[in-house]
């Protein structure tokens, strides 16, 4: 595994919350820091039964593991990425041996790369998370594109590094099963006014009547664009709807307040789609 000169590996100080002036200390709260060479870092306040996860805890199990799952870990590109003093930290682990192409019957190519993306935190915005699949963007604000499984932890007594590391035993296979699921799908050609009634049925709700701004007319430009690229097939319906779920675009903006529990509420939406029997009905007749 190759890995640049990183400062992900620090130890978190604790140290309790208290007053400049008063000297009074807040009760059931803790101060995480860091040191960087010579200055000490803030990194947030949490409860006192907040379970600190070094990164350390979690990477070094996990990159022991991926010895046993994957082929030629030698060439595995590893990026970290430290945001807010390190209160947030993200790993990238890029398996540039582990790439396969869909080809759809426009002999249009789209390549997919295995990857496994690791977030940790020290200022309780989140829970410690593994994406893994074929991820095909991602950005460290949490803006990530592509179809991926997501494993997590919150930071309590009972964490369990093990998770993570069992947790990679089904991701190769279960990429390899996607991508020929994709080479299916781009196999299949679709009718354009079943997908858009599909779509309509899939996101309608019975308080919402016809409009241009509703979201499978969205969908189905989003739809739209992918066929001048892919042609009118499976694929391209899954991609259209993937990218709701996967980054904010222009056609699928967001608030100024949105974040990444915005884009994973999507993709909850987009699973519950593709295992609505709305879908099933839609692929049997396709």
């Amino acid at each position: 595994m190759k890995r640049e000169n990183s400062d992900i590996f620090f130890t978190v100080q604790q140290q309790p919350v208290v007053g400049f002036d008063s000297g009074v200390e807040a009760a059931n709260k803790k101060m995480l820091t860091r040191y960087s060479k010579t200055k000490e870092l803030y990194l947030g306040i949490v409860n006192v039964n907040y379970r600190v996860v070094e990164n350390e805890e979690i990477l070094f199990p996990l990159q022991s593991a991926m010895q046993d799952f994957f082929p030629n870990t030698d060439t595995i590109q590893i990026k970290d990425t430290l945001l807010k003093n390190g209160a947030v930290c993200w790993t990238q682990y890029i398996f540039p041996e582990i790439s396969s192409f869909v080809e759809t019957n426009s002999n249009h190519k789209t390549e997919f790369c295995l990857r496994i993306i690791l977030k940790n935190t020290f200022d309780r915005s989140g829970a410690i998370t593994m994406f893994m699949g074929d991820i095909d963007k991602f950005c460290a604000n949490g803006m990530i594109s592509g179809t991926f499984d997501l494993t997590k932890q919150r930071h309590t007594k009972r964490f369990d590094p093990d998770v993570f590391t069992r947790a990679l035993a089904e991701t190769y296979p279960r990429y390899e099963e996607q991508i020929k699921k994709y080479q299916n799908y781009a196999e299949i050609d679709v009718n354009k006014d079943k997908v858009k009634e599909l779509l309509r049925v899939l996101t309608i709700t019975p308080e919402e009547t016809e409009g241009k701004n509703l979201l499978y007319n969205k969908l189905y430009d989003q739809f739209e664009e992918e066929v001048y690229h892919r042609g009118s097939n499976l694929f391209a319906l899954t991609s259209a709807m993937t990218s709701y779920g996967s980054h904010f675009t222009e056609r699928f903006p967001h608030k100024k307040t949105s974040n990444e529990g915005t884009l994973l509420n999507r993709q909850e939406k987009v699973k519950r789609w593709l295992s609505s029997p709305a879908w099933q009905n839609f692929l049997e007749a396709a």
